[in-house]
């Protein structure tokens, strides 16, 4: 997005910026077209006061077409457009339409005056002269409660991001399919960022935060306005300190940086106030009824921390027996790929696979797949590590001669192939 897709390259095509009377004309005229397509589309609101515009983005859902490509294409010929860009795996396309293929008389609304029309007659000759082209944007989502989400996400420029930042002390974020909280004390048990998803419903988001629903439905006049809804909300917090991407969006996004830099400066007064973050989560599990999700989330950190625990273990028992580091992971790595837990009656233990399992995800978690205690996994690991490690430096042997073996065969097929390139000719 941002009216820069075709733009690059000897073939580039031109996609000048809009006025606001040419974006406001284009959008209507387009969104009639898509209509046809999907069975709902809608435009995010608009940046308020803003210039001028890099292209018209549109988000979509219920395509008419089961298959995204037949969609993409039948809406291709619909744009009339020169070029798409689009992935199989991305919900974005990207369309360039020749402002020659739009049908002006088609831009003539009734609600426009002399003035406005005579205008977008004016620019549309101007681009049409110069063979300039318009981007257009569709975001595909899976649902129409997604796509109320994201319109929410991509509505009045900047204002997720400033939403984001200024709800980031309470705990709380916006993440692609909802609300969540940061569960940050987990982040280091599973060694990624743990979040509790609460809800994509527009309505209740707003409620929870204590924003105001009805301004948010009628839209803002004035830049301060959006400013103004945002620090009215229950967890605003002032935030004293930005991370990188923060000032990569104070450089990049003017909105954004004058939030940042002009409008909390100049109300010193808004947002001196200490959440509990605790305290917030409780709130919003009762209010969204995410007790039982909560309760797994931290069931499996404790099985998770458990786990480390026991490998802390291991690794320190080991490197006292062995001596050093590297003969230390490689028993450690032996003992995750050649055991596994088997048993009957109701018990399992260790036992010594017969082929190793490299996958870390059907490799057993000790301390939840067998039935021992921790102490007595241990004993097993003191009796059979020295075996196992032996066992694994074998194997890694094998797999180094055959890539030995691979790359000798290689390059000697390449070899004889430019032997047969290079002799004589008939």
């Amino acid at each position: 997005m941002g009216g820069h897709v075709f733009e690059a390259g000897a073939a580039g095509l031109d996609v000048p910026r809009m006025s606001p009377s040419i974006y406001f004309a284009l959008k209507s005229y387009f969104l009639t077209v898509l209509k046809k397509h999907y069975g709902q589309v809608v435009v995010p609101a608009e940046a308020p006061e803003k210039l001028s515009y890099g292209d018209i983005d549109f988000l979509a859902t219920e395509p008419e077409k089961s298959d995204t490509q037949t969609t993409v294409l039948a809406i291709h010929q619909s744009l009339n457009a020169v070029r798409h860009q689009h992935h199989p795996s991305d919900p974005l396309v990207s369309f360039a339409v020749p402002y020659a293929a739009i049908d002006i008389r088609d831009l003539n609304g009734s609600e426009m005056s002399t003035k406005q029309r005579s205008e977008i007659q004016e620019a549309m000759a101007a681009f049409i002269a110069t063979s300039s082209h318009v981007q257009i944007d569709i975001l595909h989502c899976p649902t129409r409660n997604n796509l109320s989400y994201t319109l929410l996400m991509m509505s009045y420029g900047d204002l997720c991001s400033i939403m984001g930042i200024s709800l980031r002390p309470a705990g709380l974020t916006f993440v692609p399919n909802g609300l969540a909280a940061n569960l940050d004390k987990l982040d280091k048990v599973r060694g990624k960022p743990q979040r509790l998803l609460f809800s994509s419903s527009v309505p209740d988001i707003l409620d929870f935060l204590g924003l105001d629903k009805d301004i948010w439905r009628h839209g803002f006049m004035q830049e301060r306005d959006v400013f103004n809804w945002v620090t009215a909300g229950r967890f605003f917090v002032r935030f004293d300190s930005q991370t990188g991407k923060d000032r990569v969006k104070v450089k990049n996004r003017q909105m954004f940086r004058r939030f940042v830099e002009e409008f909390l400066p100049a109300n010193p007064h808004l947002g001196r106030r200490w959440v509990a973050r605790e305290k917030v989560l409780q709130e919003a599990v009762t209010r969204f009824k995410k007790h039982k999700e909560l309760d797994v989330i931290m069931a499996d950190a404790t099985v998770v921390r458990k786990e480390i625990q026991f490998w802390e273990k291991v690794k320190h028992l080991i490197l006292l027996e062995a001596g050093n580091q590297k003969e230390t992971s490689r028993a450690i790595r032996a003992l995750r790929r050649w055991v596994v837990m088997k048993g009957s009656e109701g018990q399992a233990r260790p036992i010594i696979r017969s082929e190793v399992e490299l996958k870390d995800d059907n490799q057993p978690k000790w301390t939840v797949d067998s039935t021992l205690t921790e102490e007595e996994l241990l004993d097993w690991v003191r009796e059979h590590w020295h075996v196992l490690m032996s066992q694994e430096r074998l194997r890694e042997k094998e797999m180094e001669a055959l890539r030995e073996t691979v790359k000798l065969t290689t390059k000697g097929i390449g070899k004889n192939a430019n032997e047969e390139d290079t002799g004589p000719r008939a």
